[in-house]
C-alpha cells in the first residue's frame, strides 16, 4: 500500500506567474450577486406541508410549469396584504 504524503507536502504553492493573470481576468459578470431578499425557516405541521407540496404537484400538472410549496407560500402571504389593504412596490 502507498504511504500517505507527511502534511508538509501538502502546502499550497504560489500561482504561477501565468494563473494568477487568468484568475484577475474573470468577467464581472462571474462574480456572485448579493441577493436581495431575507432567508426565513416556516415551521409547518407535516400534514399542512404535505397537503402543500400535493397542491404544488397538482398546480404543476394543470398548469404544465413548476410550481413549489414555495410559490404557494408567497401567494398566501400576497393574498394576505391584499385583503387587509397593504400594498407593495415590486
Amino acid at each position: 500500500m502507498a504511504k500517505r504524503p507527511a502534511f508538509d507536502a501538502l502546502k499550497k504553492t504560489k500561482p504561477m506567474p501565468g494563473e494568477a493573470a487568468l484568475v484577475e481576468a474573470r468577467p464581472a459578470a462571474a462574480q456572485p450577486k448579493a441577493d436581495t431578499r431575507i432567508q426565513t425557516s416556516v415551521r409547518l405541521k407535516p400534514a399542512m406541508w404535505a397537503a402543500l407540496n400535493d397542491l404544488a404537484t397538482r398546480k404543476r400538472v394543470e398548469a404544465g410549469r413548476r410550481v413549489t410549496v414555495h410559490d404557494l407560500l408567497i401567494d398566501g402571504v400576497r393574498h394576505v396584504f391584499a385583503v387587509n389593504g397593504i400594498k407593495l412596490s415590486e
